[in-house]
C-alpha cells in the first residue's frame, strides 16, 4: 500500500501546468508540484521528548521535461499519518505548508510545501523540511515507539533514483537490530549515526529501524519440535510474547507445507517484535540471516510473514521485490493452509504474478526450484543435488537466475510474462535476447538427445552471455553433425556410439573442434571396424568354426572393438583389418581342413583292412548284405 501512495505521488509529480510561450507565467491555482530531485533525511531519536525529530533537505529543479513554458507552484512529500509540528524553509524565508487528508486505511499522508515563487524553466531551488513523529504504546495509532530501551519507527527519503540519502541517530546506548551492508554505522559525541547513501529508489524505499539496549534484551527461548527460537519483545509487551509462542507451532507447520521445503534453519532463530504499520509487513532488507522482524499486532498473519523471510532473505535472494513477493504469498498460502482468510493480491500486482507462477507449476515444484536456490545450483546444471560441483556458500540468486529456474527446472511457460513489468526497465531489453538464446538452446537440446549441451553452452545461458551463447550453440550444432555421420557409419551394427566422445562434448566449454576432430576419427575407422564384426557374424557355422580353430580372430576383433570405444584410433584400425583377413577366409579353411580330415581317415580305414575283405565288403554290399 505504501508503494502505491508513493507511486501515485511521483506520478502526480511529473505533469505540470504548461503554458504558451509568449505568455506570462502565471500558473493556474492550485498548480502542479514540482518533482524532487533529491532528499536527504535525517532521522533525531530524542528519548525524552518522546518523539524522532525529522529533518529533510530537499532539492527541486524545474527542468522542464514537458517545455520551457512550464512553471511549478509547489512540491509533495510522503510522511507517516500523525506527525506534528510540519514547517519549511526557503533559507531564512518560511513558506507555507499543508498536510493532505490520508485515504482511509493508510499510514501515510502528503504533504504539500508551497514556494515562494513560481519556479519557472531551468531554476533549481535548495529548501529545508522539518517535523516531528510521535511515538505511542504497542499497537496505538502512533508512528512510532520510543522508550529509554527500545525504538522503533519507519525511515524513508525522497527523490530520483539514487538520489536520496537516509541518517538515523540515536543515543550509543541503543544498538539497532539489524541493518544491511549498505548502511554505514558511525559514533558521533554520545550517538550512534547510521547511513544509508544513496537510497537506490526512494519513492518505494521503507526502513523498518529497531534499536535496543543491552537491558532491553530479556530473550524467551521456544522450542518447536527440533528448531530453537528466541523471542525479543519489546520491553514489558508479554502479550506479544503470548501471542507468539501460541502461534509458532502452527504457523510453522502451514508455512512447511505452503513452501513445501523444511524449516531452512539450523541455529537458533530470533523473532523480534517491531512497529510496522499495517500493509508494511515487508521485513528489512537486507535481511538477518538469523534473525527476522514480527510486527507488534497480535493478528493471525504477523508470525506467518515474519517466519517466510527465513525461506526468501536476502541470504538467498538479491531482489528485495521478487524475495518479499514470495514470502508474502506464502504466508498467505501458508494461512490458507490453516483456514485462516488473507487479503487477495492487488491485481496486477508483483504479488499477484508471483501467485499465478506458484499456480501454475503448483507447490512440488516451487519447492524444486527453492532447493536449487537453496545449493547454489544453475538452472542449466546437471550435476546430482548435493555434489561437489555445487559452492560451499551459494550466493544470493537474482530475478534473473531465479526466472531460469522457474522455467528451465520449475517448467513454467508464463513465468517471463507474468514478471517482465517488475523487472527494472533498463533490464528489459534483455529479456528479449534471452527469449531468442532459449530457443536455440531448446533447438540444441532437442537436437541433442541424449547428448545434453556442452558445459560452455549451459554457462553462457546462466550468465545470460547470449551473444556468446548463440555462438556456442553454433558450433555445438557441427559437432552433433559430425556425431550424426558417425552414428549413420554404425548404423545396422552392434557397436555403440563411444561414451567418451558423449562425456567430452558435454564437458566442452569453447573447444569445439578437438571434440568434433574426435568424432572425425573414429568416424574415419568405424566402416572398419563394422566390416569386422559383420565378417564375423557371416562366418558362422561348424564348417567356419573349423576354419578359425587356432586363430585370432575373436581376440582382435575385441581388442578392434576396445580400442575403438577409447579412441585409439591406429589399434581399431590394425585389429579390424587383421580380424577380416581370418574371418572372411573361415569357411574356406574349414572347408580344406574338412577334406583333409576326411581323406586322412579313408586312407588309415583302407590301410586296416585286407584285400579279401574289401573284396567281400564289394559283392555283400552288391547283394544289399553286410559285413560281419
Amino acid at each position: 500500500m505504501l508503494a502505491t501512495i508513493a507511486a501515485a505521488i511521483v506520478l502526480a509529480a511529473v505533469t505540470p501546468t504548461t503554458h504558451l510561450a509568449a505568455a506570462p507565467l502565471t500558473p493556474r491555482v492550485p498548480g502542479e508540484p514540482v518533482p524532487v530531485r533529491n532528499g536527504d533525511y535525517t532521522y533525531t531519536v530524542d528519548i525524552v521528548a518522546g518523539v524522532v525529530h525529522v529533518e529533510a533537505h530537499i532539492r527541486v529543479a524545474n527542468e522542464g521535461s514537458v517545455g520551457v513554458g512550464t512553471c511549478f507552484t509547489h512540491f509533495l512529500l510522503p510522511v507517516p499519518n500523525g506527525t506534528v509540528g510540519h514547517r519549511a524553509f526557503d533559507r531564512s524565508l518560511e513558506l507555507a505548508v499543508e498536510s493532505a487528508s490520508a485515504t482511509s486505511g493508510a499510514t501515510e499522508s502528503t504533504l504539500v510545501v508551497r514556494l515562494d515563487d513560481c519556479l519557472s524553466y531551468g531554476r533549481p531551488s535548495a529548501l529545508k523540511v522539518t517535523y516531528d513523529i510521535p511515538a505511542g504504546a504497542p499497537r496505538s495509532t502512533a508512528a512510532a515507539r520510543i522508550g529509554a530501551d527500545y525504538v522503533a519507527f519507519v525511515a524513508w527519503s525522497a527523490g530520483r533514483p539514487g538520489g536520496g540519502s537516509i541518517k538515523i541517530v540515536v543515543p550509543t546506548s541503543l544498538t539497532a537490530d539489524s541493518l544491511g551492508s549498505d548502511w554505514t554505522v558511525a559514533a558521533q559525541g554520545t550517538n550512534t549515526v547510521y547511513t544509508k547513501n544513496p537510497v537506490r529508489d526512494p519513492s518505494t524505499y521503507r526502513v523498518l529501524f529497531g534499536a535496543r539496549s543491552a537491558a532491553a534484551a530479556d530473550v524467551v527461548p521456544v522450542s518447536v519440535d527440533d528448531h530453537r527460537f528466541r523471542l525479543l519483545a519489546a520491553p514489558g509487551d508479554d502479550e506479544w510474547v503470548a501471542h507468539v509462542t501460541g502461534r509458532l507451532a502452527d504457523d510453522l507447520a502451514a508455512l512447511e507445507q505452503a513452501i513445501g521445503r523444511p524449516w531452512p534453519i539450523t541455529g537458533t532463530y530470533t523473532l523480534r517484535e517491531t512497529y510496522a504499520p499495517v500493509g508494511l509487513a515487508a521485513a528489512n532488507w537486507p535481511t538477518d540471516p538469523d534473525a527476522t522482524d514480527v510486527g507488534e499486532r497480535l493478528d493471525e498473519l504477523g508470525v506467518l510473514y515474519g517466519l517466510a523471510g527465513a525461506w526468501f532473505g536476502s541470504d538467498l535472494f538479491v531482489d528485495q521485490w521478487l524475495a518479499q513477493a514470495l514470502a508474502r504469498t506464502r504466508a498467505a498460502a501458508a494461512a490458507s493452509v490453516q483456514g485462516i482468510t488473507a487479503d487477495p493480491p492487488t491485481p496486477d500486482s508483483v504479488d499477484a504474478a508471483v501467485q499465478a507462477i506458484v499456480d501454475e507449476i503448483g507447490v512440488e515444484a516451487l519447492a524444486e526450484v527453492l532447493g536449487y536456490v537453496e545449493r547454489g545450483a544453475s538452472a542449466y546444471s546437471f550435476a546430482a543435488p548435493g555434489t561437489d560441483s555445487e559452492p560451499a556458500s551459494p550466493p544470493p540468486v537474482d530475478w534473473r537466475e531465479f526466472l531460469d529456474l522457474l522455467e528451465q527446472v520449475g517448467g513454467s511457460m508464463r513465468a517471463t510474462e507474468l514478471l517482465t513489468p517488475f523487472v527494472p526497465e533498463a533490464d528489459r531489453e534483455w529479456l528479449q535476447l534471452r527469449a531468442t538464446a532459449r530457443r536455440s538452446y531448446a533447438h540444441l537440446e532437442q537436437r541433442g538427445g541424449d547428448w545434453r549441451p556442452p558445459r560452455g553452452v549451459r554457462h553462457a545461458m546462466a550468465a545470460w552471455a547470449f551473444a556468446d551463447a548463440e555462438e556456442l550453440i553454433e558450433r555445438a550444432i557441427v559437432v552433433l553433425d559430425r556425431r550424426d555421420q558417425l552414428d549413420a557409419a554404425l548404423a545396422g551394427s552392434q557397436i555403440d556410439m563411444p561414451d567418451d566422445l558423449r562425456e567430452a562434448y558435454e564437458a566442452a566449454t569453447d573447444d569445439f573442434a578437438a571434440v568434433a576432430e574426435l568424432i572425425g576419427e573414429r568416424t574415419s575407422v568405424a566402416p572398419v571396424v563394422v566390416h569386422a564384426e559383420e565378417s564375423d557374424q557371416q562366418a558362422s557355422g561348424l564348417v567356419a568354426a573349423i576354419g578359425l580353430l587356432g586363430s585370432d580372430a575373436g581376440r582382435q576383433l575385441d581388442t578392434a572393438l576396445a580400442a575403438f570405444a577409447i579412441g585409439d584410433v591406429d589399434a581399431a584400425r590394425d585389429n579390424a583389418f587383421a580380424a577380416i583377413d581370418a574371418t572372411s577366409s573361415a569357411t574356406f579353411e574349414g572347408a580344406k581342413r574338412l577334406i583333409l580330415t576326411i581323406g586322412s581317415a579313408l586312407a588309415a580305414l583302407v590301410a586296416a583292412l585286407s584285400v579279401r575283405d574289401i573284396v567281400r565288403y564289394l559283392r555283400l554290399r552288391r547283394a544289399g548284405g553286410a559285413l560281419a
